[in-house]
Order: C-alpha cells, then structure tokens, then sequence
C-alpha cells in the first residue's frame, strides 16, 4: 500500500480529531463488550455448571443480556460516527478537487478526454468513501478486536495463544502477494473504464453523425471489444481472490487444529480448565476473523487506492496560468489593446502566431480575417489570458496581462463564440449568469440583444429551462442570448467570434442588429468570415502565415489588391476564404 496517499487522506480528517475521538472510545467500548461472551461461558462452565450455583448463574445471564443490548446500541452509534466523518472527508476532498479544477488552465482540459474527468468524480472520489468506510467498518474496530483477544488470551495461557499466533505471519505474507497482484490488474481495469466513459460520451454527442452514416454496428463492436478486456481482467481478479480466501482459511486451520490437539492434553493433564479450553478456542477462532479482515481490508484498500492516487494527481496539476504575487486589478479600463511581437504555439511546437503586431484603440472597432487554423480564435484566447504568449506581449491600457489579476482581466473582456455555451438552467439565469442582476436589467439586456420578443412569446417565458447545450432553441437565439448576457456584464472589450458563420440571413440581420447596441462605446475586435459581418469596422487585420500581413480600413485594403482583395471577391462569389486561403 502507497503510504503517501493514505496519509493525504488522514490529513483530511485532522480537522474532525472530535470525532475520531469520540469514535475510537466508543470502538474500544463496543470491542470489549462484544468480546465478553467467550469469557461468560467460561464461567458459566467452570463455576456456574461445575458448582452449581443457581444464584451466579441468575447474576451472568442477566448480565449477558445488558451487554448484548448496550453491545447493540454502541453498533447504531459507532455506524453513524464513522459515516458522519466520512462523509465530511469526502465532502471535502471533493469539493477541493472542483475547486482546483476551476483553477486549472484550458491546455489541461485539452489534452484530458471529458469521460476521464467525469471518471475522477463519479468513480474515483467514490473511492475514497468506499476506501474509509472499509478502515472504519473492518481495519478500526477489527484492530481492536483482534488486540483485545490477544490480552485475554495470553491471560488465560499464553503457551498456546503463543503457539496459536505463529502461523498469522504467513498468513500475512500470502495476502500481501496476492495484494501485489489484483493492484496491478485493477489499474489495467480504471484505464479501461476511462477509455469506455469517453467512448461512450463521444457516442452519445456524435449520435446524429453515426445514424447518418449507418455505424451503429460498428460503433455496438467497438463498445463489445472494449468492454471484453474490462471482464477478462474482471475474472483474473476474482480468481485471484478467491486462491487468496482458499489458501487463507487452510492457514487459519492451523491454529484450531494446535489448540484442540494441544489444549486436549493439557485438560487430560488438569493443567486447564475445560471452560479454559473452550474459551481459548472460541477466542483463538475468532481472533482470525479479524485478521482476515484487517488482511482482505488492505487488499480491498489498495484497489481503492488505484482510483484514489488518481484524484490526488488531478489535485496535484499546477496550473501553466497563474497571477502574478504583484498582479493589480484595473478599473475604469479604457480598452486600449496592443500584440507587441507576439509569438505562440502549443505544445507540439508548430507556431500558430509569429511575431504578431498591432494596436487597437479605446472604443475602436477591429475585424480579424484569415484562413480557418490561422490563428485569429488564438488571438482571443491569448487576450483573455486562455494561454500565455510564448514570446511577446499583450497590454491593456499599457499593462501587460500577465501583471493583471486574471478575474479582473477577464471582467473587461466580453466573448460571443460561435458555439456560445448555455447552460441547463432558465433563459433568465442563463442571461444573468455570473451577474446579480435584477428581472429588470435581464428583461433590457434581452431587448436590446433582440431576444426579448422571442423570449416572452414561449410558454414559461423567461423562466423557459434550456436544454442541455441550448438543442431547444435555434443557433441564431443562442447567439443573441449570449449577447444578452455579455450586456448585462458591460465590459469595456468585446470580441465576437465568427458567431454569424452558422446562422440563416434572418439570424444574421437580427444578431448585427443586437451588436450594434453591444459595441457602443466599447473596443471590439469581430472575428469573421463573412464580410457583413465586417463591413463597419474601422480596421481590418489579415492574419494568414501565422502574422498580420495587412492592416488598414476596408477601401485601402481593397486599393492594395492583396490579400483582403482576394478575400473579398471570393466572397462576392460566393466562396470561402477561408477554405480557399493558402494554409500551413
């Protein structure tokens, strides 16, 4: 077992010591008392039966009862003590862990598969629960069990409680081997399982693609083969576990077979009592009880462990985005934006932007063009601090981001995507997300987002649930939704990108409408690929071969007769620049 983790576990219920005090009294209590019904009828045999004392025998079977009813009682009271710390464990551990999620930046989510993540909640914190309730349920209190058995035991005669023991260290050693190996092929099994929730999650989202194309088949094959090798290692495991039990209750034998053989001559002898022997026997059977499931315990923690070092090492990412120990939180931003040599790639090193320059001033309007994969989406992640410049730097009214407190940067900046994300919840929450803004203020945001008369004509109105990823509205609602939204914000920066690309001609006109009110008095930077989109800016910016290859209002760059020149009468002709453009 992986010290380590278990003991960022134990750290975790430092703070509730209260009530692993209190549980580790009522453990002992309820150990003991369970403890006493061998030694009872020890008497029972020795004195009540062999004296035949009508008064004593009154006196234990009374006293068995109220041990058996308390014995009950502190049951109740220890499963609700352990369960108790055990749920604020893993309250907290999984709270943390959403937490430090927040935290972590865009490139981590990239590179991670969404059936992973979803994994680390829905099976391994579980882990951790199932992994607590096993010490608490069978390590704690058989512990105690086990040591109290030992004491009364060598009380009673410590040569073959002495013998008896010797054959424990075996056993240990057997299970520790076979530990080892159902570790190894339960990690097999939690890549397996992270592999089928993102085939699953990729199935289910890409449904419509799979009927249109007649894969279902295919895909039912792919999900059978995957879950083949999770059973096939399934089976391994419990073959293993069930050698593991065999070997184990043949060595546990051992010591009854010693006490009867051994305990015998001794009675014959009279050097033991017969209720002696029968005690010894009682207490020397069952004290391997708890062992086996002290043992059976570490194996069943060391699969839970597998899961649980993988939570650990989503908690232990360091973010690559990080505020700076001097980073200041702007106020009254006036919207200045400026790319001063900026270079970036992301990690397989290929450049996506090479010595990038330009400046926008405040409440000037800028349209970026270029071919798809050039970079121009980049631009706006790099702005609102997504990801930091690999050379250069960015500045807002001349501070460079990276001495911007990153939630403060991010409230200057307002972002309308092509896929704007709506969220399971009402029109209206989804509105005012991450605002407290009042019915009235949502109700002005929508008309001026053009989303109002649309909004108050559904049955529920305002209060209308969306489904999951908006699929109960139409794209052009979901655009001027999330306009709406980044009204009610009023940042001093917009950037809308290319969020017209994929609406009808009525979308578009009532979305250019709706950003007519939302670049009043703002810097804008349009992203696009239709030249309506752009047409009132004051700047174009021509990103192609990972830079700027020109700059200028939209009758200059028409007079240069280059790029733009090119773009626009592709558009006249109705093609795509950015499928025609040159790529790399």
């Amino acid at each position: 077992m992986k010290n380590k983790e278990i003991i960022r576990v134990i750290k975790y219920g430092i703070p509730h010591w209260r009530l692993f005090t209190i549980l580790f009294i009522i453990s002992c209590f309820s150990a003991f008392l369970g403890l006493t019904a061998p030694y009872i009828v020890k008497i029972f045999i020795d004195d009540v039966l062999a004296n035949k004392n009508y008064s004593l025998l009154n006196i234990i079977m009374s006293l068995f009862v109220i041990i058996t009813l308390i014995s009950s009682l502190m049951t109740i009271v220890y499963d609700y003590v352990s369960r108790l710390i055990t749920e604020r464990i893993v309250f907290d551990i999984s709270t943390e862990l959403f937490q430090h999620l927040q935290k972590l930046d865009i490139l981590f989510f990239n590179k991670k598969m969404t059936g992973e993540v979803l994994s680390r909640f829905e099976t391994d914190v579980f882990s951790i629960d199932k992994m607590l309730i096993i010490f608490f349920d069978n390590v704690l209190m058989n512990f105690l069990i086990g040591l109290i058995i030992l004491i009364i035991c060598l009380n009673i005669n410590w040569r073959i409680t002495l013998l008896s023991f010797l054959s424990i260290p075996f056993y240990l050693y057997l299970q520790r081997i076979f530990g080892k190996k159902i570790k190894k092929r339960r990690e097999k099994i939690q890549g397996l399982i992270d592999n089928i929730l993102s085939f699953l999650q990729q199935n289910i989202t890409s449904i419509m693609t799979i009927k249109l194309f007649s894969q279902e088949k295919t895909e039912i094959e792919k999900y059978k083969n995957k879950r083949k090798n999770i059973s096939n290692y399934a089976l391994i495991i419990t073959f293993l576990k069930s050698l593991s039990d065999t070997l184990s209750g043949l060595i546990s034998f051992l010591p009854i077979l010693l006490i009867l053989w051994y305990g015998g001559y001794q009675v014959l002898d009279g050097k033991i009592t017969v209720g002696e022997l029968i005690a010894l026997y009682t207490y020397i059977g069952l004290v391997f009880e708890p062992v086996s499931k002290i043992v059976n315990s570490n194996v069943e923690i060391q699969d839970e462990m597998v899961m649980v070092k993988r939570v650990f090492e989503y908690l232990d990412a360091k973010p690559l985005i990080n505020d700076d120990k001097d980073a200041v939180k702007i106020k009254n931003v006036k919207g200045c934006i400026e790319f001063r040599n900026v270079s970036f790639s992301y990690d397989s090193g290929k450049p996506v932007l090479s010595n990038v320059n330009f400046t926008i001033m405040p409440d000037e309007k800028i349209g970026i063009i270029g071919p798809s994969g050039g970079g121009k989406t980049t631009i706006s992640n790099l702005l609102c601090r997504f990801y930091d410049v690999t050379k250069g730097e960015i500045l807002i009214d001349g501070i460079n981001i990276k001495k911007i407190a990153a939630e403060s940067l991010r409230c200057c900046i307002g972002v309308v995507t092509q896929e704007p994300v709506m969220f399971n919840l009402s029109i209206k929450e989804n509105i005012k997300y991450g605002t407290d803004a009042s019915m009235e203020q949502v109700i002005n945001a929508a008309k001026l987002a053009q989303i109002h008369n649309f909004i108050i004509k559904l049955p529920k109105g305002y209060e209308t649930r969306l489904d999951e990823r908006g699929t109960n509205i139409s794209q052009g609602e979901k655009q001027r939704i999330a306009i709406a939204r980044v009204l009610l914000h009023n940042p001093k920066i917009i950037i809308f990108d290319e969020a017209t690309s994929s609406v009808d001609s009525a979308s578009e006109k009532k979305i250019q409408d709706a950003l007519k009110q939302l670049m009043k008095y703002r810097t804008v930077i349009i992203i696009a690929h239709k030249i309506s989109t752009i047409k009132n800016v004051d700047r174009v910016l021509v990103l192609e071969n990972n830079t700027i290859l020109e700059d200028g209002n939209f009758s200059e760059l028409l007079k240069k007769k280059g790029a733009f020149f090119k773009f626009y009468n592709l558009y006249l002709k109705g093609s795509d620049y950015s499928k025609n453009a040159k790529r790399n």
